[in-house]
Formats: structure tokens, sequence, C-alpha cells
């Protein structure tokens, strides 16, 4: 038993999977050498067109001659140095300025005119532009001569014919040697000499003009440049002088260096007065104390005339000791005010170790000495005073000197500032006066960017492709796009493949039929029992056969040869039309005929009936059309044609109008009853599911729907439409039937197997 077979009522009630198959289909290694030999036609027809398109070209075409012209590139070669990075880029940046430029030239409408206007001159009367359209396909295929320029001239625009000039020309750059190559193409080599050579001059000239141009307007820029910064340069010296007057600085160097000797000596004088400002103070405590202890002295009468000297020596010390803190060390006076304390000191060391020093010195009365306080008390007063009034114009004056350092420090950074503006308008304007003599030169013509390497020589052989290189390039192209255009289609267009793209819609694959071939009889008109019943198609119906007949016990359970005839009905459709519905029911119907099965075969597709062109020599008023026309008189012999042994046909030929009204009524229910008794099978040849209403008319009456597809034309989503559709109104039995297989996708050994195919006029009646 056929594993995938289920009971009769499980199979009427199965669900179609849904249908989320992706649009654009996969393909194994195996199906992709099928189709390949399915299409090798196609393809090899394809491939040798390209050889063939390729071989008369090359035939037909004009030889061609290539030559080429190479120019030097040089922008100040000395720059380029490895160890200098700046000096080796700017190299770099140059040359590739100049090869963008050149290219850049060779693409204007000056040069085109320029070579134009050489070649007029020279070559005129050589035929070198080719006509426009009929006459240039057939110029291109060598059979008529191109124009001349001179001719091409009177019938095209100048800016045509230079255009069509310079299609023969191509230009490349080359950064590794630095040069620029202008390549020339045309059939006669002395013209593609000429046309290279002519466009390099022309374009040196070009270069020369336009790099002339450019250097009369740098020159005329960095005269005006040097202008503006000699101005600037004789603006900012008069600042700088106008600043050094106002501020009467002469030198950076000695301002600062007198505002900081300023604040040295006012420094030193402050500190010296300080130092003798507290000199006098002490000595003015001292004779404060003195005239205290001498009042006292004289009062209590014990001032003796040793102690009144030795105050008067100390007395004497102390203004000497003051005396020197005034005076300057170093001076006459210094030094002599210093001997004097020295001896002073010494002899009041020897008056306080020796008792009898004394004798010889004679003291002042107490009085006078009090008076000699008084005295020295009153100019030491003023002396402090003075001091104090000095010491304080000192302190003033030692600020106001510091207060001029920051003033000094912002003024010595605004002549720096102007220095380095002077110093930098100095530098760029000797540097533009440079520019300017360089300028100079190149516009008296000694420096050439360019130059010419090489001149384009004649060449002796013409440039081409080996035509065995063209026609084996030719054939792979063919063959490689003939290929991807069959992959394409078949990857992209979703059609049925195989029986697994049925099986996933619920339908039981009765048969794939492999397509006719070998025979006269077109192959959708042919009834394969008759006209070739030793082939492995006929054997294909045979299995068919044999499966509808399990198929049958085990979904209707039908008992095989019944005693009485109870027909089974089975109705033949498919998505759309073209896809051999009509061609299966009728082979179908034949071969169970040829099993000893009475059969009926009724064309109720009334839109499109084509049965009758499967026998063309059935009586044209036995139709099925009589009995839709006048169904009240079911009459079989107006009906029914006896075609052969067990097999009977009603043929239609679309005389009903409004065949859908006709097929909703009780007429096809009454004559399949009244037909059940008399046969084994009904098989009734339906319109397609999709796009008439006919066939849902008819389901309700049959027992089995009979679905057909053609192998690689019905499209999947089509399927997925009409089995739902008649799953949906009808819960029948869907058995599905391939057609047309390639036998490059059947499983038959034809060669080995059979005898293939048999002349017509030797009968076969093998079942």
């Amino acid at each position: 038993m056929d594993p995938k077979v289920t009971p009769n009522k499980d199979l009427a009630k199965a669900q179609i999977p849904h249908h989320n198959e992706p649009i654009v289909g996969t393909l194994t290694l195996r199906e992709i050498f099928r189709l390949l030999k399915v299409y090798k036609y196609f393809i090899g027809s394809i491939t040798i067109m390209s050889i063939s398109v390729t071989a008369l070209h090359d035939l037909f075409s004009t030889a061609q001659y290539k030559t080429s012209v190479v120019i030097n590139v040089a922008p100040d070669s000395s720059l380029k140095s490895m160890t200098d990075v700046t000096g080796y880029f700017r190299h770099e940046d140059m040359m590739l300025s100049k090869m963008n430029a050149l290219g850049e030239y060779f693409k204007s409408q000056d040069l085109a005119n320029k070579v134009l206007s050489d070649l007029i001159e020279e070559k005129g009367n050589v035929p070198l532009i080719e006509g426009a359209g009929i006459n240039w396909f057939l110029g291109k295929l060598g059979l008529t001569k191109p124009l001349t320029v001179e001719q091409a001239m009177q019938k095209m625009p100048r800016i045509t014919v230079a255009s069509r000039v310079m299609s023969f020309l191509k230009a490349q750059n080359n950064f590794t040697n630095n040069t620029f190559t202008i390549e020339s193409t045309a059939a006669d080599p002395e013209i593609a000499a000429f046309l290279a050579n002519s466009s390099a001059k022309a374009l040196l000239e070009i270069n020369h003009s336009v790099s002339l141009k450019m250097v009369v307007e740098v020159k005329r820029f960095l005269h005006n440049q040097a202008a503006d910064l000699g101005q600037k340069l004789k603006e900012l010296e008069s600042s700088l002088t106008s600043f050094q007057s106002k501020n009467q600085i002469l030198s950076l160097e000695e301002a600062e260096r007198t505002a900081y000797n300023s604040i040295d000596r006012s420094e030193q004088a402050l500190t010296e007065t300080e130092v003798r400002l507290g000199a006098n103070e002490k000595l003015v405590e001292h004779v404060k104390k003195e005239m205290v202890d001498v009042r006292n002295s004289i009062g209590s009468g014990g001032f003796s005339g040793s102690h009144l000297y030795l105050a008067q020596l100390q007395h004497r010390l102390s203004m000497l000791q003051y005396q020197y803190a005034l005076a300057k060390p170093d001076s006459e006076e210094g030094k002599k005010i210093n001997s004097e304390i020295s001896e002073l000191t010494s002899t009041y060391k020897k008056t306080l170790s020796s008792g009898d020093a004394i004798k010889n010195v004679i003291a002042v009365s107490p009085l006078q000495y009090y008076n000699s306080l008084e005295n020295a008390l009153l100019k030491l007063t003023k002396d402090q005073q003075q001091l104090r009034s000095d010491l304080e114009i000192l302190r003033k004056t030692s600020q106001q000197s510091k207060a001029k350092i920051p003033k000094l420090a912002v003024t010595t950074q605004q002549i720096n500032d102007l220095k380095r503006n002077i110093q930098l308008t100095s530098e760029l304007y000797l540097a533009i006066r440079k520019k300017i003599q360089e300028t100079e030169i190149q516009e008296a013509g000694t420096i050439n960017d360019i130059s010419i390497v090489s001149e384009a020589p004649v060449p002796d052989i013409p440039h081409m492709v080996p035509l065995l290189v063209k026609v084996g390039f030719a054939a792979f192209v063919g063959l490689f796009f003939s290929t991807l255009v069959v992959l394409i289609r078949e990857a992209v267009i979703p059609t049925v493949r195989n029986r697994r793209d049925l099986e996933k819609f619920g339908l039981l694959i009765l048969a794939e039929v492999p397509a006719v071939t070998g025979v006269e009889t077109p192959n959708k008109n042919i009834v394969i029992l008759r006209d070739c019943p030793i082939s492995y198609e006929a054997d294909v119906y045979r299995s068919m056969r044999m499966r509808l007949l399990k198929l049958e016990k085990l979904i209707l359970n039908k008992p095989e040869k019944p005693a009485t005839k109870n027909a089974t009905v089975l109705m033949m459709t498919s998505p759309r039309g073209g896809n051999g519905k009509t061609f299966t029911a009728v082979n179908l119907s034949n071969v169970l005929a040829k099993g000893q099965y009475k059969t009926l075969l009724v064309d109720l597709d009334l839109r499109n009936p084509s049965v009758r062109d499967y026998y063309p020599n059935a009586k044209k008023d036995v139709t099925i059309d009589n009995l839709i026309l006048n169904p009240a008189k079911i009459d079989k012999s107006k009906i029914v044609n006896n075609i052969g042994t067990n097999l009977d046909v009603a043929f239609g030929y679309g005389n009903v109008t409004n065949p859908a009204e006709k097929l909703d009524s009780s007429v096809v229910h009454n004559f399949i009853e009244q037909f059940r008794k008399e046969y084994d099978y009904i098989i009734i040849d339906a319109p397609p599911a999709l796009g008439v209403i006919d066939s849902q008319m008819i389901i309700p009456n049959v027992d089995m729907v009979i679905f057909v597809t053609e192998h690689r034309r019905t499209h999947r989503e089509d399927v997925h439409l009409a089995v739902h559709m008649l799953k949906d109104n009808h819960q029948k039995p869907l058995l599905a039937v391939i057609n047309f297989v390639h036998r490059e996708f059947t499983y038959y050994d034809t060669l080995r197997y059979y005898e293939y195919r048999i002349p017509k006029d030797k009968p076969e009646s093998a079942a």
C-alpha cells in the first residue's frame, strides 16, 4: 500500500497547508545539470550566434593601427628629495596637479579644434570620419568607406567633426615615471602617428599658453602684494620710531638698566637713612638719660670729677659713633672720625683700668656738661626730624621707581611686537621679491615643465586581438549569459517542477506524464495508445490506470469488477487553460477502455471544447450540446459517439450560450445518474478551475477530481488558489497529474528497453 494514501474520509477532509513558500525557488546541482540538457539547443544557439557575430565583425571590420607619444611631466624635480619630507610631498602634489591639468586640457575643445585644423591642413583628403545611422553600421562592417574630414565638415558641424577626430585619441597618466601618454588608433598608420604627434604638440602649446597666462597673473598679484608689504613695512618702522620717542626709549637694554639702577639707589639711600635714624634715636635716648643722671647728681652733690669725666668721655664717644654713622665710612671724614673713636675707646679703657689716668684729665663742670647735653639734644632732635622727612621722601621715591617696572614691561612687549612684525613683514617682502624674479624667469621661457620624450612612430603592423581569442571570448559570453538566463528564469518563476511541489498542497500524485516526441501529430493532440502504443509514455498511462484503480479502492471503497455497473465519475480540471487537461482526459479514457473498463468521456468544457480535435472523423451532429440545449429528453444516440471497444465520447462543439447557467441546473446531474449504471468510468473534461465558475457547477456530481498541471509551466500560486477553491467549496478527493515532463526529468530508460515508435500503418491493440 502506498504510505501516502489515507482512508477515504480522512482524505476528503484533509486540510491544505498554508502556502508560505518564497517566490524564488531553490535549485540543486542535479536539477541545474538537467536544466542545461533541456535547454541545450537554446544555449547552443545563443553561443553560436555570439561566435558568428564576432567572426563576421572581425571579417568585415577594418584593421586598426595603434601608436602613442609620451610626454614627460617634471615640475621642478629639484624639490624631490627623500630626506626633505616637505619637499617630497610638495613635488608629488605639484606633479598630480599638472597631470590633472593636462587631462583637462586633453578634453578641451581648444585641443580638438587645433588637432582638426592640423588634420585639415595636412591630411584633409584622407577617409577618416564614419557616417551616422545606417552608414555608420555599414562602415563598421567595412561595406562603405569613411568620409574625409573635408566631406564631414560639409555634412556635420565643426564641433561634431572635432569630437569624432578626438574619439581616435586616448590619454592616460603614469604616476610611476611622471609621464602623460597619448594613444592614437586609426585605420591608416600614418594618420595614427600624425594624430598622436599633433595632439601632443597642441597639448604643449595649450599648456604653455595657460602656464604663461597663469605666470602673468601670479606676477601681477605678487607685485601688488610686494607694494602692499613695502607700504606696511614703512608704517611699522615709523610706528616704532614714534613709540620709542614718545616713551623716551632709545634702547630697551639701557632703559631697563636705568630703571633697575634707580631702584637700587633708592633702596640703598633708604637703608642708609633708616640706619642713621636708628642711630639718632638711640643717641637721643642716651642724651636724655644722661641729662637726667646729671641733673640728679647735681642736686644730690654726689657727682665726683671721676664720674663726670667718664660721663663726658662716654658722651663724646656716643657722639662720635653717631657722626660716624652719618658719614661715609670710606670718606676722609669717616676715616678721621673712626680714628678719633679708636683713640677715645683706648682712653676710656685705660681710665677704667687705672685710676691714675684721671689725674691728667680735667673734667668740665657739671653745669657746663648739662648745657652741652641740652645743646646736643636740641641738635639731635632737629637731625631726627630731618632724617624722618628724608626717609619718607626716599620711600615714595622707591615706590615710584618700582612702579615703573610693570609699565616698562608693557612698553618692552609693545616694542618687541613692533620689531617682530617688522621682521616678518620684511622676510615676506623679500620672499615675494624672490618669487617675482622666478616668475620673470618663467615668463621669459627659460623654464618648461613638460616636454615630449618620444614622438609617436608610424606603426608597421595593425593592432588587433587574434580571431581565436575573440571567438573564445564570444563563446564564453554566449554560454555564460544564456546559462544565466536559464537559471534566472528557473529560479525566479515559481512553477511546478516536481511532485513535491504538488504534495505540499495536499494532492495525491497520480502520474508524471513525459512529453511525447518523435511523432508527426502535434504534441497535445496525441492519443498515445493509438499513435505510439509501444513507448514509455504508453506505459506511464498504464501505470496511471493501475494507480487509479488502487486509489479508487482505498478512497471510495469500490470493489473490483462489480457484477453491476456503477460508474466512478472523474472530473478532469486544471488551474488554467493549456495545461494538457483534455490530453490527459482523452488518454486516460483510452487506457481505461484498453483495460476492458467501459468508459464514457464527456466534454463539458462548453466554452472551449477540444476533445473533438483528437477524433476528427467523429459525427459532428452527435454532441453533448444536444443535451444541454434540450435537457428534457436524454437521447444517447444524439449525445454519445462510439469510438471503439469500451469507449464512448460525448463531444462538445461550443454551441451553448451562457454555459454556467446551464451547468447550474439539474441537467448534468440527471445525465450522470442515468449513465452511471452503463459504464465503469465517466470522465468529464471540465473547464479550468480559475477564471470561470463552470467547474464549480460540475464538481458536486463527481466522485473524484483529477487536477492536471504542466511541468515547469503551471505556476504554483495558481495551483494554490485553485486547490483552495475546490477544497473550500466541495470536499472531494483530489488527485494530481504532472503533464509533459521533459525526459531529462523522468525515470524511464527509453533507449535500452523500448523499440521507440512504430509506423502508423501497423495496427496496435496492446492494452
